[in-house]
């Protein structure tokens, strides 16, 4: 189904998507060691405990597309893989934060992910090196803000990357864009159908 971008920039107040009450936000932690570790490993439904409400005393599967995927970035690099082989894994949205990779990327990979209504938010500060890559394919189900404090484009120059094909799981579905000043919003067409930001700073 086709997809309705709306390039968006926001120059003063910024409203953020204020999650349902019923949502909850589960933090990515792939280690049973005190503490949230934020590593590599394979984001799959009602399967492998990946995942923790409690600032890591207890890792759960992850289990409905209607909570928060947090990603708190330690300063290292890691993939996360998608796995749809028990189920379209799916979440209200996307957060990530945290101090960036010193050396090599943050990367979301593998099957297809759905997004809901809370998009995707990038609260990464810039640095030298590109920082997140998302290389899997977006299903959007319900329209929603993407918003970065860096820029969105599809070279390895930028902050951050989406690789991936977008489509909507529903039509129509409005994808914007919270740019933060940054310009030349959106670039798509049938040859490139990747969303690009590209920055001015």
């Amino acid at each position: 189904m086709k997809t309705k971008i709306t390039p968006h920039v926001v120059l003063a107040a910024v409203l953020l998507f204020v999650p349902s009450a019923f949502a909850s936000t589960l933090t990515w932690d792939t280690s049973a060691g005190a503490g949230i570790q934020a590593g590599s490993g394979t984001w799959d439904l009602n399967n492998l405990t990946n995942w923790t409400e409690d600032g890591g005393a207890t890792r759960i599967p992850w289990t409905s597309s209607d909570d928060l995927a947090q990603f708190l970035v330690d300063g290292s690099a890691a993939t996360i893989t998608v796995n749809d082989g028990n189920g379209q894994v799916g979440a209200l949205g996307l957060r990530f934060e945290g101090a960036p990779p010193s050396f090599g990327n943050w990367t979301v990979s593998g099957d297809m992910l759905q997004v809901g209504a809370g998009g995707i938010v990038n609260r990464i500060p810039s640095s030298s090196v590109s920082v997140l890559f998302i290389n899997s394919a977006i299903q959007l189900t319900d329209s929603q803000t993407w918003s970065s404090v860096a820029a969105f484009n599809n070279n390895n120059t930028t902050l951050v990357r989406v690789g991936g094909n977008i489509s909507s799981a529903s039509n129509p579905t409005n994808l914007t864009f919270d740019g933060r000043g940054l310009t030349n919003a959106v670039s798509q067409g049938n040859t490139q159908p990747r969303v690009l930001l590209s920055s001015s700073l």
